[in-house]
Parts: C-alpha cells; structure tokens; sequence
C-alpha cells in the first residue's frame, strides 16, 4: 500500500541524507525568499564542540526548527549574513550559526546516535513523505528563479552585510 509506505519513518542513513543541507547548499539559498520555508524541515550535521580526550570534533545530525536573527554578521562561505538555525537534536533545541554546519556527509554512527536519541526522547523521525517533499523543495531552491522584485531584496539584503557600499545600478546588472 503506497499510503502507509509514505507514512514509514526512514530507517537508514540514506534516506536522511537526501535531506541534509551542507554549509556550501545553504551559502547558495541564504538570500533566496523561500530560504526559511526551503530550509525548516531539513537536517544538518553540526559541529557542538571538541571531544577532550581524543581532541577529535564532535558532530551532531540536528533537525532544523527555524531560522532568526543573531547579533552577530559573518560568512557561511561567500555570503555575509546575520541568520541563526534553530538546531533541534532528539529534544534539545539551539540557535547556531551556519558558519558551524559541515559540509561533509552524516557517519553511520551519527545516525545510530540521532536515531537512538529520538527514540528515548519520544521525537518523531521524518516519514518517506516528508523526505520527498524536503527533497522536492531542495531542487527547487537549487534552481530557483529570480523575478526582479526579489533580485532588489536580496541587493538590499546583501548591501546591508556587506563591509563595503556598492554601486547599487552596477550590482543589479551584475545580478
């Protein structure tokens, strides 16, 4: 019955990592208008801190919850913005910047630990529904078309980050 397949909770890695946004995906649709209703729904790998002992970086899959403000600007790569991620990993909910997302794939043992944190924390794992709907969204975020209106938004949106003023005509026709 394809109703109940779609209703399945994902099981493997695979599955979620069609969903995953790398710091490189996000840097491409910061400005977009559709950025924060392309990107809630996914599923990042975040960097939260060293491990002492073994001194190796210690990574979480997180769900993202939703996009804010931080005080602070800076680069996810090439973009300068200001947004923050609502990160949300089994039941624990922070605000990261997108400059801390890993570009690299999520690790089976990531996925057992994110897996067996949602089970614990009676959270819901994404059904194959919803990573179709989140994969269908990613295409279009990666081929979104400007119409004008939103080329003036995101040169006012970039001219605000940015650490120095432009030539405002100059610019559009560059875009």
């Amino acid at each position: 019955n394809k109703v109940v397949k779609k209703a399945r909770s994902i099981e493997t890695r695979e599955d979620l990592e069609k969903i995953r946004l790398s710091r490189f995906k996000l840097d491409k649709f910061v400005h977009l208008p559709i950025f924060r209703k392309t990107v809630v729904g996914c599923f990042v790998r975040i960097g939260i801190g060293h491990n002492q002992e073994r001194n190796v970086p210690v990574y979480r899959i997180a769900e993202i919850m939703d996009v804010c403000e931080t005080a602070k600007i800076y680069n996810v790569m090439q973009s300068r913005t200001n947004i923050g991620l609502r990160l949300k990993h089994g039941k624990n909910e922070r605000v990261f910047r997108a400059q801390f997302i890993s570009n690299s794939p999520f690790t089976d043992s990531e996925f057992l630990k994110w897996k067996q944190t949602c089970e614990e924390e009676h959270v819901t794992v994404p059904t194959v529904q919803v990573i179709e709907e989140k994969t269908e969204a990613i295409r279009k975020a990666l081929t979104y078309r400007f119409s004008s209106y939103d080329v003036d938004k995101i040169l006012q949106s970039k001219e605000k980050f940015s650490k120095h003023p432009h030539n405002y005509a100059m610019t559009k026709a560059k875009l």
